[in-house]
């Protein structure tokens, strides 16, 4: 008689074997800020993309002009850096015609973003800067080597009294929204890694952490009833993210900060305290999410080690955070019983509890 089977179809994931394993990834994992997060929102995507190769992605235009800008900002405010020779040097580079449209187009909104990031030079005390400051952190063991790789894109810091005060700043072209919600699940994990490479190397001595942003050096922004088109466009540049709660070292990233020019939502109330749309956190709030990231690299290096690779996309508030634009929706069969409901869990928006994350 015909086996019933089959008729039926499992698309679960059942393992990769350990030692198969090791010889098709060179006993070597080597995880970023991008492939965490990956591995976060579904462990069998980072093993299509990550173990077999399946990723296929191509530069876009979008994608080219922000690595050139980003090469500019590197060497930008550095002695004798000509920013015409090396606007020239940019653009010589561009094969593509729709490229160096697009490079001409948006290059006065560069430059004002140029214009910005000048003005803010002039304001901060952390008159101190590092670049494209690659980081490797090594966590190999008898079985694996093992790498946790990034690369911060601006630290800005002044030294006092021995104490490194410091706010890192990664540069943007698109919109992304910074956010601290849901870290502890693996998501928006950007910010918090940048801290999580402060504390674990020796970039600086003992540093601080004053600010952790996102800057966007373009824009596509509309003048408003209130507001004219330049206003607009400089509100958009500022920095996005999370300032310390303290305000005398506050003082120090922007003296102004009690109606800041430079920082995303970050003004006073009459009676001292911040607006509710400020985002602040206090030391302990920093060394929480440090903990985090800790904690997340080394489940995820542990879990990718015995080839833990399950159909897992997670959902937050009934939102398929996974799935959305995920390239493989037609490989893994994604049924409903494997989408991982995840509670929201909001970072703290307003001043009033200094105990840590809630």
């Amino acid at each position: 008689s015909l086996n019933p089977s089959y008729k039926t179809y499992d698309n679960s994931f059942d393992f990769v074997d350990k030692d198969v394993l090791k010889e098709k990834i060179k006993n070597s994992i080597k995880l970023s800020y991008t492939s965490l997060s990956t591995f976060y929102k579904c462990q069998f995507r980072y093993y299509l993309e990550r173990v077999l190769y399946l990723n296929r992605s191509e530069d876009t235009n979008a994608i080219m002009i922000g690595n050139m800008f980003h090469a500019i900002l590197e060497k930008y405010g550095t002695e004798g850096f000509d920013l015409e020779a090396e606007r020239q040097k940019q653009y010589d580079s561009i094969t593509d015609i729709s490229t160096r449209f697009y490079f001409n187009k948006l290059w006065p909104d560069f430059l004002l973003a140029l214009e910005v990031i000048d003005e803010f030079r002039e304001v901060t005390y952390l008159k101190d800067e590092l670049h494209e400051q690659e980081v490797n952190i090594d966590l190999s063991d008898d079985y694996f080597t093992k790498v946790f790789t990034g690369k911060i894109d601006k630290i800005i810091y002044k030294t006092i009294e021995k104490v490194d005060y410091v706010s890192i700043i990664d540069y943007k072209t698109g919109k992304d929204i910074p956010s601290l919600d849901n870290v502890a699940d693996g998501f928006n994990l950007q910010l918090p890694v940048y801290a999580y490479f402060l504390a674990k190397t020796e970039l600086l001595k003992n540093p601080k952490i004053l600010g952790i942003y996102l800057q966007r050096i373009l824009n596509n922004s509309k003048p408003t009833k209130t507001k004219d088109l330049l206003t607009v466009q400089k509100d958009a540049l500022k920095l996005d993210g999370y300032s310390t709660i303290d305000k005398k070292d506050l003082a120090l990233l922007d003296p102004n900060y009690s109606k800041s020019s430079y920082i995303k939502s970050m003004s006073l109330l009459k009676d001292g305290s911040f607006n509710r749309y400020a985002k602040v956190f206090s030391a302990g709030d920093i060394n929480d999410l440090i903990k985090m990231v800790e904690e997340l690299i080394n489940e995820a290096f542990s879990d990718i080690e015995q080839g833990n690779f399950n159909i897992n996309p997670k959902s937050i508030n009934g939102n398929n955070k996974s799935c959305q634009f995920c390239p493989y929706i037609n490989i893994c069969y994604r049924k409903n019983k494997d989408i991982k409901v995840i509670d929201e869990k909001k970072f703290k928006e307003t001043v009033g509890d200094e105990d840590g994350l809630h």
